[in-house]
């Protein structure tokens, strides 16, 4: 029995006949059977093409008109029969058809034909024919209405699917188009059937490169029969612009198993490249603040080993600076308290003497420890009043010169009198290092150069000396506290002064520089503003 796969009703527009081939994978059109009286032998009456349907539709002066007539009143448009072969009757112009060499297939074309019962359409493939020519009838059977639930299942579950899917022809030209597809590139499904996809929306890379037909995944499956699934590219819509896609190309066979055309299924995959970009950047993020805080530990755990090293450089230090002293009050202090009366009021009063330096010095190195863990703590700020300069100067040569008698000081000033706004007591310590270290480390009969440059900006000590010098290695290390130079000897010392005057003229907001060559003498020149808003300064509670 035959089985029809389409039923039109007598009042179909050519829009609907259209709709229906159109919408059917493989066809290029209908041809046209019908009798002049119901019982009478059918013939070929005229042909429609899709690719007529087509040029109507790109027309709408002419489409808007036609599109609304039944198929009877617009016969004038038919292409004639006589196109196919010559004046045949349906049955050899159709044999015809089929039996043309494989070399120039003929795609099917539907059988349009009105009866009392309404419009019909086949498919001529042999088999079908056959059963039509045995039954003597071209009726509709009862089967129409199953194939037409089917038909529109089938529409409905395309329509309903959200991903994109298109079905293409053995030359690439869309012959169907669900919403979502049309959607996704900016077309409508109208638009879309009869033309070539890739010119529409995969024409270009992601660059705006070409992309060639012949490259194009979705037509090998035409060439190669296989499935084409790619993850990475992208489409373009009718607007010129473009979104990422996922698609697949699936090949297409008829019953004989050659290839006809292919499926292709495609999303937009915008939002999965936005989170895959989020999840990027957020292990670019965390691998950066891991970095970070590796980094971090990495100088916490310098420090520490650095906080090691001093705390054990100052045990060092204590222990051979205050063996000493101790050393020496113990030894006075027995030699009064056993020899008293032996000894001379002058030789009592040396110890006495001794013992108080002792005492003195031992203090000043803790007053020196202690300061350095107050600058360190931010515990110490600037505590300025109005000083004169010179006479500051000249106090601390004489100061000094009181327990180094043979000191050979030299003070030269641009100025003679020079009032300023600094911290007298960070002044004090500052200049009673410089020239501590320059007396402690040159000979008696060496001179020490000692100047006061009064500049337009800054206020400037210099202290030059012409003693051991400074070699080049440890100069890097000059202000860390307890370091001190490899070429220092026996000469005593705690190694904080230097670390003691750097840190307070930080606080002062002023500058250090030192130039040295070994056995030829150090220059220490620090340099103090002469404007400067200490109020700024503040210390940590």
């Amino acid at each position: 029995m035959a089985q029809p796969a389409l039923v039109a009703h007598p009042e179909w527009s050519l829009a609907q006949l259209a709709d229906a081939l159109i919408h059917t994978p493989g066809t290029v059109g209908a041809v046209i059977v019908g009798a002049e009286h119901e019982f009478d032998p059918l013939s070929l009456r005229g042909i429609l093409t899709r690719a007529q349907v087509a040029d109507w539709r790109l027309d709408p002066a002419r489409w808007d008109p036609l599109s609304t007539l039944s198929l009877e009143d617009m016969q004038e448009n038919w292409l004639p029969a006589e196109v196919l072969q010559g004046s045949l009757t349906v049955e050899e112009a159709l044999a015809t058809l089929l039996a043309r060499p494989h070399d120039h297939p003929v795609p099917p074309l539907w059988i349009a034909i009105p009866r009392p019962q309404g419009w019909g359409l086949w498919d001529p493939t042999p088999h079908l024919w056959q059963c039509m020519r045995v039954e003597g009838s071209l009726a509709p059977s009862q089967t129409d209405a199953t194939l037409n639930q089917l038909r529109q299942q089938n529409e409905l579950i395309l329509n309903s699917a959200g991903e994109g899917i298109y079905g293409l022809d053995a030359n690439g030209m869309v012959t169907f188009a669900n919403p979502a597809a049309a959607r996704m590139i900016g077309w409508s499904t109208a638009e879309l059937i009869g033309r070539s996809m890739h010119d529409l929306l995969h024409h270009s890379h992601p660059d705006r490169t070409p992309y060639p037909r012949t490259e194009c995944p979705i037509y090998a499956a035409f060439r190669d029969g296989q499935v084409h699934h790619v993850v990475d590219e992208v489409f373009w819509r009718k607007d010129g612009s473009s979104f990422p896609v996922e698609y697949t190309s699936t090949p297409m066979r008829d019953v004989q198993g050659r290839l006809v055309g292919a499926v292709v299924t495609f999303r937009d995959i915008t939002e999965r490249k936005w989170a895959e970009a989020a999840l990027k950047q957020a292990h670019e993020d965390l691998e950066r603040k891991v970095q970070e805080r590796t980094a971090e530990l990495q100088r916490a755990n310098q420090q520490l080993q650095e906080l090691n090293e001093m705390k054990s450089r100052f045990v060092s230090m204590v222990c051979h600076e205050f063996r000493t002293p101790l050393n020496t009050i113990l030894f006075a202090v027995t030699c009064l308290e056993r020899y008293r009366h032996q000894l001379s009021e002058a030789d009592q009063n040396r110890y006495v003497q001794g013992i108080q330096a002792d005492i003195q010095h031992m203090t000043q190195m803790l007053d020196d420890v202690l300061l350095i863990g107050r600058t360190d703590a931010r515990k110490l700020s600037p505590q300025p009043a109005q000083i004169e300069l010179v006479q500051c100067c000249q106090d601390v040569i004489r100061e000094l010169q009181l327990t180094h008698t043979a000191a050979n000081i030299q003070f030269q000033s641009d100025c003679p009198q020079q009032n300023a706004y600094l911290d007298p007591s960070m002044l004090r310590s500052i200049l009673l290092n410089m020239l501590s270290n320059a007396i402690k480390y040159s000979n008696p009969e060496q001179v020490i150069q000692f100047r006061l440059l009064c500049q337009q900006e800054w206020f400037v000590f210099e202290v030059e000396d012409q003693g051991i010098g400074i070699p080049l290695e440890d100069q890097p290390y000059l202000f860390d506290p307890f370091h001190r130079g490899s070429n220092v000897s026996t000469i005593p010392g705690t190694g904080l002064g230097l670390a003691i005057i750097k840190r307070l003229i930080d606080l002062l907001a002023g500058h250090i520089e030192v130039s040295s060559q070994v056995g030829a003498g150090t220059t220490f020149r620090v340099r103090l503003p002469r404007h400067y808003r200490y109020r700024d300064l503040a210390p940590t509670p």
